[in-house]
């Protein structure tokens, strides 16, 4: 039920092949003591049963049904355009809110009353072996100097990140239709999975946006339930690691001012570097092929790009120091073990 002093706030929910979790997911989302809401369903051509059962057990929820798995951005691209609130929360189909959230969430937006505050970032717990967890499954997001991202350690404190865990990102559509790409995409769809939601926190960084970490928990998630990525990295779908190492480079060429590229040139130059070798002396042919073959895909995508990068980069608000600012203060040696870890 909506009320006049309540701002409307359109949860868009991303689904394909996930009817063991949408359930508990949109009982989670309806139950919400917020009461202002619209919920949207986008389903990716489940082949599980999972729109009939989101047709028949929740007829006050907006279904939209793609043909075909369209990814990720794509598919809360279509989602964001049906919404119309002034807040936009995008949330995985396996994440589980608190019950308080949305309400917590609006409270911190009139709290803190910053006109350039349009992301909000929280406590996201994980969900394990059926159980709602109170280990932390991230906080806020910083950003490695060789372009990969880190969970805040501030549990209790207010923080500025660089955005919020992408299975829940409340968002102000403010700042949505602001960091929209001529495209009209609103999540760079070029991304079909991995990452789209750290290059829009970065290009709405880059804009003059903010996000705000603030203590309170916004719910739990099991992580990529429709992929199976609990599995170890080499051993996911083939397509799927491209795509993953693709984007990052992606988002590297579009989002960073020439001032963060060469500032963290020697980083990725030795992210690369140690990725390669790594995979020629223990022989992991297929991982060097995955990365051969991002190669080539950012080639071809190279002219699409660098007019993309025009445009973030002509309509840049803020200094390269403030950028600077969204790492994670860590040691050299610190890096360099989170690095090894990666390669």
């Amino acid at each position: 039920m909506m009320t006049s002093e309540q701002p409307l706030v359109s949860i868009v929910i991303l689904t394909y092949d996930n009817r063991a979790f949408i359930v508990e997911c949109l009982q989670c989302a309806i139950d919400q003591t917020y009461h202002s809401l619209e919920i949207i369903v986008v389903d990716q051509a489940s082949g599980d049963g999972t729109r009939d059962l989101v047709r028949q057990d929740f007829p006050q929820v907006r279904l939209i049904q793609n043909d075909r798995n369209t990814g990720f951005a794509a598919g809360m691209n279509r989602g964001i355009c049906a919404s119309t609130g002034e807040y936009v929360f995008l949330l995985n189909s396996d994440f589980f809110l608190e019950p308080a959230f949305v309400s917590n969430a609006v409270e911190q937006f009139r709290t803190i009353a910053d006109d350039r505050l349009g992301m909000l970032a929280s406590i996201v717990y994980k969900y394990c072996d059926g159980e709602r967890t109170t280990e932390v499954d991230c906080l806020g997001f910083l950003l490695l100097p060789y372009h990969t991202v880190v969970s805040s350690e501030k549990l209790d404190a207010l923080e500025w990140v660089l955005g919020p865990a992408g299975s829940a990102m409340f968002l102000r559509r403010a700042m949505l239709e602001d960091v929209r790409l001529p495209t009209g995409d609103y999540l760079d769809s070029t991304y079909f999975c991995y990452g789209e939601d750290i290059e829009l926190a970065l290009r709405a960084q880059v804009l003059g946006w903010r996000c705000l970490y603030v203590p309170v928990v916004a719910g739990w998630h099991i992580g990529s339930a429709s992929a199976d990525m609990q599995t170890r990295y080499h051993k996911r779908p083939y397509s799927l690691r491209v795509h993953a190492l693709k984007n990052r480079y992606l988002t590297l060429l579009t989002c960073y001012p020439l001032c963060l590229l060469l500032w963290t040139l020697p980083w990725n130059v030795l992210c690369d570097a140690g990725q390669i070798v790594a995979y020629i002396v223990t022989c992991r042919w297929d991982s060097l092929r995955c990365l051969l073959d991002a190669y080539r895909s950012v080639a071809c995508l190279l002219p699409k790009m660098l007019a993309k990068r025009r445009w973030v980069q002509e309509r840049r608000r803020v200094s390269c120091a403030y950028l600077r600012s969204l790492f994670a203060k860590q040691g050299v040696l610190r890096i360099l073990q989170s690095l090894r870890q990666k390669i």
